[in-house]
């Protein structure tokens, strides 16, 4: 930035910092105009609602424009290497230190800055600081904020990687809809890989949390706050160094002393202070407490009180994401994931971060997989009923073409000769042309169904079309007497109908007596084949009249008995219709 676009900077804000927010809009409207990187910077650091410096040497400017009450600046009075690093604004704080803005002079680009928060720290805090900045700068990682810069004389700083976007407990709080759970889960992965990678290094974070999960504005994924992080010796897992600076103040989030970290996230080992058993499988549980927040939109423990929380903690007492949000629609291998990162004891957790990012990559993979799978379906749906749209002109043509020929036969003698039938024969020959098409179309069409369930098994589309064309082709075959024909397309039916033709395929009928005057009591026999006879077999009471009763196909006979009328007997069919209904009237006897 050259001191002329800082001074337009500068003289903007300060003309816009009080104003209200219709005439500030209008005014960064009129002003920034084919200026977006102008208006990008105002509007930055006015959420900040910060004092610029009054120029490029550092200096802070203590009074407002002209007009203009006075703001206090957060800008700490010493600045570190003021030659190099102009220092712009506060990003934010923690226990004891605070990230600022800088603009640093020799690479010509905006860094975060992390100071002590107080300038009169003891000689611990300040080695604790620097030892920080120092593991994380061992942490060269596309998913870790690389360090750019370390000065430890003087007032001690690091400068790392200013990162634009916002934390991942900020974008879960957001309720935005353009995060999906597919996104969200992986940026989830890629902390999981910078935390891997961090474990290569002997490194521990301690303080996995949504809020040290940072989104760029670009996607970039960056685990930050690396102020607990613990460094272990690589063989033996014992603990050489516990960086700890930046995050010891007993709040709502994190506790002092022997306890370190958020208790909101924290694993039972760290909970209970237990230095020895804290190792990579404690970063692991709070990779498992990010994803619990993201699949149930609420943090691991959140009890009325810190200590009941804390309490919690120490416990491990994880409620299940299904039953903490029973709302929401949570894959169960997500919670199966979940809660095996979220188990009390270490043992039974992922051997490391990697095999956690491998667990979600898993689900994705079928996910992926699955909905390829779904999409290749319904293209191929589309395709089977463009076919049978096809299939089904075929089928009416083929009919007409047979009542044609039906009726010139009729029309012509047997006496006549062939010539006086080349009418006739000209539709014989269209009816067997089309025949052969619809025979092709039949094929084409039932194999291009089975296409789609052989991706989909279980699509309703595709399975209600089949058992359609089988019982029509059942129908059919029944219709011409071809009872061999028939069974074999009613057993396609029962393969793959969705229970339109339950009633059909269980031979029932709705079989319902009716007399006048009422309360004629019904009896039916049915007709079995014994060789070539057919035998009335024993009867069987209905019920007294109105009475409705399912029966199987075949044929009956039914007697109707009533004191004072006349019995009266009749035969009846019941074939594949839906129903049967009988009315009767009585005759006195």
């Amino acid at each position: 930035m050259t001191p002329d676009e800082y001074r337009d900077l500068r003289e903007l804000f300060l003309e816009v910092v009080d104003l209200g927010t219709a005439e500030r809009s209008r005014l960064l409207a009129e002003k920034c105009r084919g200026r977006d990187d102008l208006r990008q910077e105002i509007e930055s650091l006015l959420a900040c609602d910060t004092e610029l410096p009054s120029d490029l040497d550092g200096s802070s400017s203590r009074g407002g424009a002209k007009g203009l009450p006075a703001r206090p600046s957060p800008i700490p009075q010493a600045v570190p290497q003021a030659d190099r690093y102009v220092i712009e604004r506060e990003l934010g704080h923690g226990g004891m230190g605070r990230v600022l803005l800088v603009y640093d002079r020799d690479l010509g680009r905006r860094v975060a800055m992390k100071v002590l928060r107080d300038p009169a720290a003891d000689a611990d805090q300040t080695a604790r600081f620097l030892r920080e900045a120092r593991a994380t700068a061992q942490l060269e990682h596309p998913n870790i904020g690389p360090v750019y810069d370390v000065g430890a004389a003087g007032a001690p700083f690091f400068t790392m990687k200013w990162i634009r976007g916002r934390n991942l407990e900020e974008v879960l709080a957001s309720g935005t809809g353009t995060w999906s759970l597919l996104r969200l889960l992986q940026i989830v992965q890629q902390a999981a890989m910078g935390v891997d990678y961090a474990h290569s290094k002997s490194v521990i974070h301690r303080d996995l949390k949504p809020q040290n999960i940072m989104v760029g504005d670009f996607g970039e994924v960056f685990v930050v706050d690396w102020g607990l992080a613990k460094v272990v010796a690589p063989s033996s897992g014992a603990e050489e160094s516990a960086v700890v600076a930046g995050g010891g103040e007993p709040d709502a989030s994190s506790l002092a002393g022997a306890v370190k970290g958020s208790v909101q996230y924290m694993a039972p080992e760290q909970a209970r202070g237990d230095a020895g058993a804290i190792g990579e499988r404690t970063d692991v549980f709070g990779l498992g407490g990010i994803l619990y927040r993201v699949l149930t939109g609420a943090p691991l423990y959140s009890e009325e009180s810190l200590e009941a929380t804390l309490e919690s903690a120490r416990r491990g007492d994880v409620v299940p994401p299904s039953l903490r949000a029973p709302g929401r629609a949570i894959p169960h291998e997500l919670e199966a994931i979940c809660l095996k990162a979220l188990s009390r004891r270490p043992e039974d957790r992922f051997p490391s971060a990697r095999d956690f990012h491998e667990g979600l990559q898993r689900h994705l993979e079928k996910v992926h997989d699955a909905e390829r799978r779904a999409l290749e379906a319904r293209q191929r749906l589309q395709d089977a009923e463009k076919l049978r749209d096809e299939l089904r002109i075929a089928e009416e043509l083929a009919k007409e073409l047979e009542k044609k020929a039906q009726d010139l036969d009729r029309e012509l003698s047997e006496a006549e000769t062939v010539e006086s039938k080349s009418a006739l024969l000209t539709h014989i020959e269209e009816g067997e042309a089309v025949a052969d098409r619809l025979a092709q179309l039949y094929n084409q069409t039932v194999t291009a169904y089975n296409a789609v369930l052989s991706i989909a098994p279980t699509d309703p589309g595709a399975r209600g079309a089949l058992a359609e064309i089988f019982h029509a082709r059942m129908a059919a075959a029944e219709a011409r007497g071809e009872s061999e024909v028939a069974a074999f397309y009613e057993g396609l039916v029962g393969q793959y109908h969705d229970g339109r033709f339950e009633r059909e395929l269980r031979g029932e009928v709705a079989v319902r007596f009716e007399t006048s005057p009422p309360g004629a009591m019904v009896l039916v026999s049915r007709y079995v084949k014994k060789g070539l006879l057919l035998v009335e077999s024993e009867r069987q009471v209905i019920g007294a009249t109105p009475v409705a009763k399912p029966l199987p196909r075949g044929s009956y006979l039914a007697v109707l008995k009533k004191p004072g009328c006349a019995d009266v007997r009749f035969p009846f069919l019941l074939d594949r219709s839906p129903a049967f209904e009988a009315s009767v009237d009585l005759v006195p006897a």
